[in-house]
This record gives structure tokens, C-alpha cells and sequence, in this order.
């Protein structure tokens, strides 16, 4: 009888293990579907756009539930300020009848490239992975409209810092103090204008987490206006920013903070 009830014991116990197996064999298959580039238009050819964005959003309506996507921006050399965020704006109208959320159908603002172009991503599945689309030129190569070149210096960095009256410093956001990372910095790249106020500001470098923290800081930083060739100047340069500590967040029901 203890035979038999061993033998019993032993099948149970290497169909379970077949059955646990088989099951994570299933999940880590599902997870290797990788994410994928759905496609990708110069934003100048609004027709091919306009048909591209209704396929994305045909696709991403035929998928299962773990499907997401993420719509890439990238400004062209030939810009403005607001390019990245009229072309944001502009797309959104276009895929907005999808019944997704942001974090499911993230906006990235990705940098530059040669000409203003729409990626558009998509993950099969939660598990999925996607290779983000990158910029291919920095942003103090791109030709903003509103910095003519005759009316435009490039500093270095020191020579930037020297302009800006006070300190680089933005208030660490409060998932900064979660993570930790007040610590850490962001490196900016700047447009000031002819009156000193900060025109421009786009990260370079740094946690991800930081980086808006940072560019809403400079909305409050004051510059040395400055001259070229006898005339009032804009200028560019790259700056660093540091960050204090100003939230004090629970870590247990009894009130403690740090």
C-alpha cells in the first residue's frame, strides 16, 4: 500500500512539474515576440501620414489587450520651439479615436533628425520589447527659426553658466526622492533670448525621471542679456542642473518621513 501511494505521489508530482514547465515554456514564448516598427513618415507628407496613422490605429484596435504602441516624434534640422509639440498635437488628432490610455500609447518627444518624421511602434504583447527609434543629429545642430544666425551666439559651457544669475537648480520631483536620485543631474541645452529669459530648453543627458523637472525649472532662471556687434543677442550653450530636495514622502502608516 505505501508503494502505491508513493508511485501515486511520484505521478501527480511529475505531471505538476510537466505543467508548471509547460507553462513557462508558453510565457517566456509569448515574451520573446519582440515590439516592432509599424512604420515611420516624414511629417511633410501629411497624405501618407494621415493613412499611415488610421493602419496604426486599425492594427492596435485588431490586437489582443496586451497591446500597446508608442508614437515617436522627432523635430527636422530645419525647426522652431514648437515643432516637436505641433507635430505631437497634430498626431494625437489623428490616432485620438483609440480607446487607449497614455501609458499604453505613449507620446515620446525623441529629438531631431534630418527631417521632422512619426515613428510609429508596436508591442504585441505587456512582455514585448521595443528598440526605441533614435535621433540622428544633436540639437545644437538643428537650425531653430526663431535663432537667426546673425543674431545668435554659441557659448561654451562655462561661458553660459557665467551668464545665469543664481544657481542651476531645479526642485527634485517627488519620484526623484522615491528613486533616490536627487542626487543626480541633467545636462540642458538652452535658448536664451535677447532679455535673458530662457526660450528653449531641451535635455541632453540624465535620468529620465529628472529631465522635466529641469526644463520647468529654467521657466524661473534669469540670464545676463548680452550683445553681438552692438545689438541685442540670443545665445545657446549647455548647461547642468543639480537638484534640492523640497518633498518629504510617507514610508509607513505611522507618518515617518525623509
Amino acid at each position: 500500500m505505501t508503494a502505491k501511494v508513493f508511485l501515486f505521489t511520484f505521478i501527480v508530482l511529475v505531471f505538476s512539474a510537466l505543467a508548471v514547465s509547460g507553462q513557462s515554456n508558453s510565457t517566456t514564448g509569448q515574451c520573446s515576440e519582440p515590439g516592432y516598427k509599424f512604420d515611420e513618415v516624414f511629417f511633410a507628407d501629411k497624405t501618407r501620414l494621415d493613412q499611415v496613422a488610421k493602419e496604426f490605429r486599425a492594427r492596435l484596435e485588431a490586437l489582443s489587450s496586451h497591446a500597446s504602441g508608442a508614437v515617436y516624434i522627432f523635430g527636422g534640422q530645419e525647426s522652431s520651439f514648437t515643432e516637436i509639440s505641433d507635430i505631437e498635437h497634430y498626431v494625437r488628432q489623428l490616432v485620438g479615436q483609440l480607446n487607449i490610455n497614455e501609458m499604453k500609447m505613449p507620446f515620446i518627444d525623441a529629438g531631431y533628425r534630418r527631417f521632422a518624421t512619426v515613428v510609429f511602434m508596436i508591442k504585441p504583447l505587456s512582455c514585448s520589447r521595443i528598440h526605441a527609434p533614435i535621433a540622428d543629429i544633436k540639437v545644437d545642430e538643428v537650425r531653430f527659426k526663431e535663432l537667426p544666425p546673425g543674431e545668435t551666439s554659441a557659448f561654451a559651457d562655462e561661458t553660459i553658466l557665467g551668464q545665469l544669475i543664481g544657481e542651476p537648480i531645479a526642485p527634485c520631483p517627488a519620484v526623484g526622492v522615491a528613486l533616490q536620485y536627487c542626487d543626480r543631474k541633467v545636462a540642458l541645452f538652452l535658448a536664451v533670448d535677447k532679455e535673458g529669459d530662457v526660450a528653449y530648453a531641451w535635455p541632453v543627458e540624465g535620468d529620465v525621471y529628472l529631465q522635466k523637472a529641469a526644463v520647468l525649472a529654467t521657466k524661473n532662471w534669469k540670464f545676463r542679456p548680452v550683445s553681438l556687434k552692438g545689438k541685442p543677442a540670443n545665445y545657446t550653450g549647455k548647461i547642468i542642473v543639480s537638484f534640492v530636495q523640497t518633498h518629504r514622502i510617507a514610508i509607513d502608516g505611522q507618518g515617518q518621513t525623509f
